[in-house]
């Protein structure tokens, strides 16, 4: 047979394979039956074993409307107790989703999650607990742990603490109590009964700039739970704490997870960016697994990860999290499932029940909608706008296009930039009204605050956040009681603005304070380099021309054995017999101007050199 011919019923049968099973993820996606896949699981459930999968198919059956009472009864008979799961082989994962399932159906989960405090480990995690004390009285305060009573003078003026004859702004609980945290529980009993006005008595945690408020009290004596841990046998186990806390955090959103610091200082894959992204809200994750994101459009490729990274995003409008779901639906099979049956059930809860971006909580009554966040507007239950639901078109009461707010209200609109606001004033773009500069905020935390500004957790007040790459040419771009520095052109305090500092201000200058001005001096000596610089140039130039003018000479001059003719000889012309026949001049010597041309050359770099 002609080979052209076989070629030909390859090339045909090859693309008649690719028509019949196209190998595009978005093809098979219309393939996609969500019932399907639910009674894969319908029929895959029977309440054994009492593991993960098992709890996880509870949730994503019950979710969807479909009966799981029998088989969860079944599924209790086998652990009376209910303490932990699975029975005889009790583990961290197994027991956090049952307790999502326990929870979500009504179930008691107090003595699942006795257990799971059981499991709890210190953490160690980097970065330092603070107490802090904030009164409008002066007078002494006591903090005792476990049987060591310490004492602090608080000052109701300033707002600062006197600890061992020092004056501070935090009680440092590692460095000024010189306490170790050895247990996944400590407490500290902070009495300030004695001293007189309104007290708030905080603990928080900073890693590096970042101050975290864990616990505050609104009282003059409080108990401080400082809880630093991980869940693990008998060390922290990762994979186990970002799971607990997952569920943790699904069953009681508002409830500050002990777990946090761990989590952050130990997210390393998409995964644990998923749960964070979820805990936290923080873009910085987001960011993450988009960068992350396979060319699949999943997330490493694993139906699970990716759906706890769609369940995060569920309300995000993004390309990036539609294409996630695409694949996702296409790796369900012939038998309806999406991997295995953990898988299967993993995918419907987290990612599938109303396609992601309508996923309710669970707990929240199984359907689409239901609470404020889910973009669906339940005017039934007072909402007048829900997210991106902001304008009557959209489902709203009325129009409010980009002014609903975090509790499903149109906010009463005053600005949304400063140009709309009266002069001397701004506009606070998280609740589109404006304020002046002059008023003072109370905050705890910077969500308090306005637009622009941030919470000083020493102060309980709202502050400017600090302005970047601000320079000044002269001290009128300053404030006022502030002096331009000339060699940094940055405002400095005019107290600062001293010879000798180092700080070269507009009323300083060479002659009168040399040692902060030198750097200028400095620039004028060392602005001859550019001199030097042409010099070596042009002799480096000269240099290669040479080279180049020999290389040529060589190269014209052939050797006797390759030509079979005697070299000539090197003729010399007498005066006047230039215009003769005769050998070549120019074929043996350079041209008489070359060296003229290099002495010029270096005497014009001389002079130049003599004029600077």
């Amino acid at each position: 047979m002609n080979k052209r011919m076989i070629f030909l019923i390859l090339a045909i049968a090859i693309f008649s394979i690719l028509s019949i099973h196209p190998i595009d993820a978005a093809s098979n996606t219309s393939k996609f039956s969500k019932s399907m896949a639910l009674d894969y699981l319908d029929n895959k459930t029977t309440g054994f074993p009492d593991n993960a999968e098992t709890s996880l198919s509870f949730l994503a059956l019950s979710t969807n409307n479909i009966d799981v009472t029998d088989r969860l009864q079944s599924f209790l008979q086998q652990n009376p107790d209910r303490n932990c799961y699975s029975i005889g082989n009790c583990r961290i994962k197994d027991t956090s989703f049952a307790l999502l399932a326990l929870n979500t159906l009504g179930e008691s989960t107090e003595n699942a999650l006795k257990w799971l405090e059981s499991k709890e480990r210190v953490a160690k995690t980097q970065g330092d607990w603070l107490i802090q004390i904030f009164s409008t009285g002066s007078g002494r305060c006591s903090i005792m742990h476990e049987d060591e009573r310490k004492f602090v003078d608080v000052n109701g003026t300033t707002h600062q603490l006197i600890f061992d004859k020092k004056i501070i702004n935090f009680i440092n609980i590692k460095q000024d109590l010189n306490t170790q945290i050895n247990n996944p529980l400590e407490e500290f009993e902070v009495d300030c009964t004695n001293i007189g006005g309104s007290t708030i008595i905080s603990l928080l945690r900073q890693t590096g700039d970042e101050y975290r408020i864990i616990q505050q009290e609104d009282t003059n004596k409080a108990t401080l739970k400082l809880k630093d841990i991980c869940y693990g046998e008998s060390s922290c186990n990762k994979d186990d704490t970002f799971i607990a806390s997952l569920i943790l955090n699904i069953i009681d959103k508002d409830k500050e997870l002990p777990t946090f610091q761990y989590l952050k200082d130990n997210a390393i894959s998409n995964l644990d960016y998923s749960i964070l992204y979820e805990i936290t809200n923080d873009e910085r994750y987001s960011d993450l697994l988009f960068q992350n994101q396979a060319p699949s459009k999943s997330w490493d490729n694993d139906i699970f990860t990716t759906s706890i990274a769609l369940f995060s995003f569920r309300n995000l409008q993004d390309n990036r999290v539609q294409e996630a779901l695409t694949w996702l639906k296409s790796k369900q099979k012939n038998d309806g499932s999406i991997g295995n049956q953990f898988e299967t059930a993993s995918s419907i809860y987290f990612a599938l029940t109303a396609d992601v971006s309508q996923i309710s909580p669970p707990g929240a009554g199984g359907g689409a909608g239901g609470y404020c966040g889910d973009n669906i507007v339940q005017k039934e239950s007072g909402e007048e706008c829900d997210s991106e639901s902001d304008t009557i078109k959209e489902g709203a009461v009325k129009d409010c296009s980009n002014s609903c707010t975090s509790t499903c209200e149109c906010a009463q609109v005053e600005c949304r930039v400063d140009e709309d606001c009266l002069p001397g004033k701004q506009c606070n773009t998280k609740t589109f009204t404006c304020f002046s500069s002059e008023q003072t905020f109370q905050c705890s935390s910077d969500d308090d605050c306005p637009s622009s500004y941030m919470c000083d957790v020493v102060s309980r007040a709202c502050k400017p956040l600090p302005k970047e790459d601000e320079k000044c040419s002269s001290d009128i771009d300053c404030k006022t009681g502030e002096a331009c520095n000339k060699i940094t052109e940055k405002c400095i305090a005019k107290e600062e603005d001293e010879c000798g500092n180092n700080i070269c201000s507009n009323q300083e200058s060479e002659s009168n304070c040399p040692e902060d001005c030198s750097q200028q001096v400095e620039k004028k000596k060392s602005s001859f380099w550019w001199v030097w610089l042409i010099v070596f140039l042009l002799g480096l130039g000269i240099l290669i021309f040479i080279i180049y003018r020999k290389s040529t000479k060589q190269e014209e001059e052939q050797p006797y054995f390759e030509t079979g003719e005697k070299p000539r000889k090197k003729h010399h012309p007498k005066p006047g017999q230039q215009g003769q026949e005769g050998p070549d001049y120019e074929q043996y010597y350079p041209q008489e101007g070359l060296e003229q041309q290099i002495d010029k050359s270096i005497k014009e770099a001389q002079e130049l050199l003599k004029k600077k």
